[in-house]
């Protein structure tokens, strides 16, 4: 079989970098947890290797600028949006 995800915990919390990959062995997401909480780096691509999302999280919440490749209709045609600082 082919590894499907990393992760670890702390105190039976998620904490540290989590990583999922594509059914080829691919990374397809990275993200960073503290104590069960989102808080970090994010990022995100699609199956042709493209960036789908990536940005930083603090306590859950989206912090500085982001590139969301999903919603650039609703932001600007770069596909980055601000959501304040971190």
């Amino acid at each position: 079989g082919r590894l499907k995800q990393k992760s670890s915990y702390k105190n039976g919390k998620k904490h540290g970098v989590w990583e999922t990959y594509f059914p080829d062995g691919r990374l397809k997401q990275k993200t960073t947890y503290r104590l069960d909480r989102l808080h970090g780096p994010s990022e995100e691509v699609k199956m042709d290797g493209k960036l789908k999302t990536k940005g930083y999280y603090k306590s859950d919440r989206r912090c500085g600028e982001w590139y969301d490749e999903n919603h650039l209709h609703l932001f600007n045609w770069s596909g980055l949006r601000n959501y304040g600082p971190c």
